[in-house]
């Protein structure tokens, strides 16, 4: 299963769901995690205070890791997460 860890707050995010999108053959090209921006109490997922996040999957024998840095993700109107 999918996730991402935080490094601060050690927390780990489930993504809320996948899309998988398909080539013209029919075969699975890309795979888009999206997950939740708050907590079931209402709380940011991410603090505006994080330095680092981790994202990582396991297929098969092999895990896929890939490093975030929120601080340096936005966009024109501010955060991008």
């Amino acid at each position: 299963m999918p996730s991402c860890r935080v490094k601060k707050g050690k927390d780990k995010i489930s993504p809320s769901h996948v899309v998988y999108e398909k080539n013209p053959r029919g075969s699975v090209e890309d795979a888009i995690f999206f997950f939740p921006k708050t907590t079931s109490s209402g709380a940011s997922t991410v603090s505006a205070d994080e330095t680092d996040v981790q994202f990582s999957l396991k297929i098969a024998d092999s895990t896929v890791r890939v490093g975030f840095k929120p601080r340096e993700m936005v966009d024109q109107t501010g955060p991008a997460l």
